[in-house]
């Protein structure tokens, strides 16, 4: 299967019991059950079926395991990732507790596309995020505009 692309950001507000309200745009190409996880700066993952095959085996396949800081980057990779999360008919999907908690998400979020995944993201912490990248952003526009054997 293709992996889709997403794209953009939008802002929301967690209900009481923990769920986010997926845009129509992100809904309407999600067919199955999510995959979500603890990921890089303190957001979370969210992995479309389309995106789950092999997701694991291309990031654990990378760690080295024979040494303790392979071994815990597994351990945590493994112990906050939660699967088979299922959108409701009103776009709704469960953040787990024990995400909320590890990223420390409050109730305004951000819901960010991020090419074949989605990230879940404190809405302030993102934002923060962009004010102190926002003035590197042109040279990392440059580098990566350099042909492979530049970089």
């Amino acid at each position: 299967m293709t992996s889709q692309i997403y794209r953009g950001t939008t802002n929301h507000t967690l209900d009481d019991r923990g769920r986010i309200v997926f845009p129509k745009k992100y809904r309407d190409r999600i067919r199955g059950s999510l995959i979500m996880g603890y990921w890089m700066e303190d957001s979370i993952i969210v992995l479309p079926p389309e995106a789950q095959d092999n997701w694991e085996e291309r990031i654990l396949s990378r760690v080295p395991i024979h040494t303790k800081q392979g071994r815990n980057f597994e351990r945590m990779f493994r112990a906050f990732s939660f699967d088979d999360i299922e959108m409701d008919r009103q776009g709704r999907v469960p953040i787990p507790a024990a995400l909320r908690e590890k990223v420390k998400l409050g109730k305004e979020v951000k819901l960010v596309g991020v090419g074949e995944y989605l990230e879940i993201w404190d809405r302030a912490r993102f934002e923060k995020l962009i004010e102190e990248e926002d003035p590197h952003y042109e040279e990392y526009c440059a580098e990566s505009l350099k042909p492979r054997e530049e970089r």
